[in-house]
């Protein structure tokens, strides 16, 4: 697998990077992989973007999601879409989407894993989420009767301004809701998955003690839930509460892993509604993290 990445700053546009990829390209090669990681949320750029692709390499397949930063030759941006090349020489790839709109979770796991099922040589799925109608979580739990060499990667579909909605997208269609799966199928490629963790934990542990649901804590040792900003960092709820939480994660341990959940947002009642699950009686801390550090430390 060969990979060429590119960052769309004042002195490169897509096209360029397009036209620089085709001279680039090796002649041969089973199927070629296109992820567009847009800056902000306009359907009829991501649109636009994808139809420039598309035009100049039509047996590409292109899926992206909106996010809150990209990744570009090692560095994280906030300012740049980013655009990712991965030419496979014996590897085929299928994409498969749910509308979170239209499927039940538990309709939408099952087909996935008929699909998966019928695939020969499956050695990888990226999944990318956006967790709004959709409960992403217990359909990632039911991944789990899949064979455990198959190596999953991936992350939620994000926007670094919380009040407008976030997508994922395909050569055919956008989704404001549900989840996107890309199916590596090979005899030959290997996918090596590793997790970073990063973060380091500040303060004292605190226990939920309340919740509403799986990812709203509403209260951290009897108190509501944002108080532990308000408290240690002097965050207060706002308009811009995501923006200012996004380096302090709350993180917590399970099953031998150390979790991070990030506050999307923080309600009227002060309960904390977060990118992830939480469950009652479990043990959080507040944590710091440098987000270009725990990038380097992956390297």
């Amino acid at each position: 697998m060969e990979q060429f990445s590119y960052m769309l700053d004042e002195k490169t546009n897509l096209q360029s990077c397009v036209n620089d990829f085709q001279q680039k390209c090796p002649k041969s090669y089973a199927s070629l992989l296109v992820t567009i990681f847009p800056h902000g949320n306009d359907k009829e750029k991501i649109q636009d973007a994808v139809k420039t692709v598309a035009e100049a390499l039509p047996d590409a397949t292109i899926v992206g999601s909106t996010n809150s930063g990209g990744i570009a030759l090692g560095e994280l941006t906030v300012e740049y879409a980013v655009i990712t090349f991965m030419v496979f020489k014996d590897t085929n790839l299928k994409v498969i989407t749910y509308d979170g709109k239209k499927i039940a979770n538990e309709n939408a796991s099952q087909q996935f894993l008929d699909e998966c099922g019928q695939m020969e040589d499956l050695v990888g799925i990226e999944l990318i989420a956006v967790p709004r109608y959709f409960d992403a979580h217990s359909f990632f739990e039911d991944l789990n009767e899949l064979p455990e060499e198959i190596a999953f990667f991936g992350g939620n579909a994000d926007t670094f301004d919380m009040s407008v909605p976030s997508y994922l997208f395909t050569r055919d269609e956008i989704l404001g809701s549900g989840i996107l799966a890309v199916c590596f199928c090979s005899k030959t490629l290997r996918i090596h998955v590793d997790s970073v963790f990063g973060w380091k934990p500040l303060g004292t542990s605190m226990k939920i003690t309340s919740t509403d649901g799986k990812k709203v804590i509403r209260e951290l040792d009897g108190k509501p839930a944002f108080s532990v900003y308000e408290k240690y960092l002097q965050i207060v709820p706002g308009e811009h509460f995501h923006q200012d939480t996004l380096e302090f994660p709350l993180v917590l341990e399970r099953d031998g892993d150390t979790l991070a959940r990030l506050p999307d947002s923080c309600r009227d009642d002060g309960a904390l509604v977060l990118n992830a699950d939480c469950k009652q009686d479990e043990t959080v801390r507040l944590a710091y993290g440098d987000f270009n550090e725990i990038l380097h430390s992956t390297q």
